[in-house]
């Protein structure tokens, strides 16, 4: 009798574990509740949605597109448009106002001077996130433009002579923070430094795509592009993770790049794809795409995602070797990631428990499919529940961006179909 008690207890557990070693968790039951249209602008169209945040009340929330110049600010009781955030012009004037300088060898152009020169001249600047601080403030950052120069230099200076690759005169963007009352609507700046510098000159500048701000500790964290090395006054630079305060100086590399990306030279395709969370204790996780891996850049820990059907190993080994072997150039190599990947790690949230939600893609190349799979986990890593059955494609729409929201403790599914966006919205237990 024993003995069969065992065989059965064997047959099961065989069975409950596929040859990749994935086993049999507990399943993340998702309860839709309501889904509504989004209201758009009548003469915008809201290409994609990369961020969502909830005012603390839970009566607002705002959407960051970062392929839109604008952020939208919505009621979350009918998801009915109520402002359009768009970046003044004024925003690179700031720059030449606070005397900054574009790495060593430029220094911005007084704007007022070139709309003196062309009266139609303007710059075009760009919101690429907001989010709210509070009811009433909203953090947002931006690309602002500018116009740089050449530096003139005495005559005794050593670099008189050297002339920069990008020529005398040159455009560039700039990463600029504000916090907006959204009832006055006072902006106050700063620029995103990357890297430790005196207050008038910058070498260079964080980015401004994927950012992060920690309400707890005030601080803001942002892909970095730091130097690594100089020579004849050029900067190579590599992506890292910095911590600025929140008034844009840089405090520190709080996490270098995986080694991976470094590797394979794929560095620079991650500028809008890294996330970030925080959770009550001020804790940092970050997720980069590709990698089934959360780290913890507060206690320098990392832990593998489990129970997922595939991982993107191969490819990078096959990457890695073709770059071994100078056989393929970098374009080439970022294209081959595109059409082999199967798996896509694209968002983190803290829930209201401090545990981790992982939104993580499976592409199924075979058959041309793409499946969202939803994991819980505990900080040490630890798989507490999943979903793998939820619809990437239904009559609302194809899913482009999943939200969790600590605030009502709601998940919600972003979708796009021919007209419209549809928001789902559930309620979810395990």
């Amino acid at each position: 009798m024993n003995l069969k008690i065992i065989l059965f207890s064997f047959i099961i557990l065989f069975f409950s574990t596929n040859c990749n070693g994935k086993t049999e968790s507990k399943h993340l039951k998702l309860k839709l509740v309501r889904y509504e249209v989004l209201q758009e602008p009548d003469d915008i169209a809201i290409s994609s949605i990369d961020n969502c945040s909830f005012s603390d009340n839970g009566e607002l929330f705002l959407i960051s597109s970062i392929f839109s110049k604008n952020i939208y600010l919505y009621t979350s009781n009918y998801f009915g448009l109520i402002d359009i955030l768009s970046p003044p012009e004024y925003l690179s004037d700031s720059l030449y106002q606070k005397g900054s300088y574009f790495r060593k060898e430029y220094q911005f152009i007084d704007p007022k001077k070139l709309r003196k020169k062309d009266p139609h001249f303007f710059f075009e600047n760009r919101y690429t996130y907001g989010e709210f601080i509070n009811d009433s403030t909203i953090f947002l950052c931006s690309k602002v433009s500018a116009k740089c120069e050449l530096k003139k230099h005495g005559e005794d200076s050593t670099q008189r002579n050297i002339v920069p690759k990008w020529g005398t005169t040159r455009k560039t963007t700039v990463p600029l923070i504000s916090y907006l009352n959204k009832n006055s609507k006072k902006y106050e700046c700063f620029v995103l430094n990357s890297r430790r510098c005196s207050d008038d000159i910058q070498t260079s500048f964080a980015q401004a795509n994927k950012i992060k701000y920690n309400k707890l500790k005030k601080e803001i964290y942002s892909i970095h592009e730091t130097p690594y090395s100089m020579q004849d006054s050029l900067i190579d630079e590599l992506i890292a993770i910095g911590r600025n305060d929140s008034k844009g100086k840089f405090i520190d590399i709080i996490l270098p790049l995986p080694e991976i990306y470094k590797r394979t030279k794929l560095k620079y395709k991650l500028l809008n794809t890294v996330n970030v969370d925080i959770d009550d204790n001020g804790n940092v996780f970050i997720l980069f795409p590709y990698l089934n891996k959360i780290f913890n850049a507060s206690t320098d820990t990392n832990f593998d995602l489990t129970n997922l059907p595939s991982t993107n190993n191969e490819l990078f080994e096959k990457i890695e070797k073709l770059k071994s072997e100078e056989r393929s150039s970098y374009d080439y190599m970022y294209t081959l990631l595109k059409n082999e990947i199967t798996l896509f790690t694209k968002s983190i949230f803290v829930t209201k428990n401090n545990n981790i939600l992982v939104h993580v893609d499976h592409y199924i190349l075979n058959e041309d499919k793409n499946q969202p799979i939803l994991q819980l986990y505990n900080k040490e890593g630890s798989l507490i529940v999943q979903n793998t059955k939820i619809s990437n494609k239904n009559e609302n729409g194809k899913i482009e961006y999943i939200h969790y929201s600590k605030i009502d403790n709601k998940i919600r599914i972003f979708r796009k179909n021919a007209e419209n966006w549809i928001i789902e919205e559930y309620e979810w237990s395990y």
